[in-house]
């Protein structure tokens, strides 16, 4: 069990939703074309930001992968318009209702993807 399944079993109620609505974008998603990887998580220290290390990092995996196609997840709640200012493309979005503390939260799971250019 991943670190981020084990956060969402133990602190989310309604994860199950959430990893259902990725197992079925990505699996039709995956009809049409082939998938080499997945960015499983992407982080940079906060006091970071806006000096370019996640687009360092995502440079460099495309120096080493390229040609190669990759995708992740991300949703509504995060910050996926970095992924689409570096190229990625929107490849399937699903809305789902989550339990967190006792709160209905909507989310829109998200699913980019991208061919490496190097």
């Amino acid at each position: 069990m991943s670190a981020i399944d084990f956060i969402q079993e133990h602190f989310f109620k309604g994860a199950d939703s959430y990893n259902d609505a990725n197992t079925e974008m990505l699996a039709a998603y995956a009809k049409m074309h082939q998938l080499d990887g997945e960015i499983v998580f992407l982080a940079a220290d906060p006091e970071a930001k806006v000096k370019g290390i996640g687009t360092a990092l995502l440079k460099e995996l495309e120096r080493r992968e390229t040609g190669k196609r990759i995708y992740l997840f991300t949703d509504s709640q995060c910050t996926w318009q970095f992924y689409e200012h570096r190229g990625f493309e929107k490849a399937g979005e699903k809305d789902i209702k989550m339990d967190l503390s006792g709160n209905d939260v909507g989310l829109t799971c998200l699913l980019y993807s991208k061919v490496c250019a190097g």
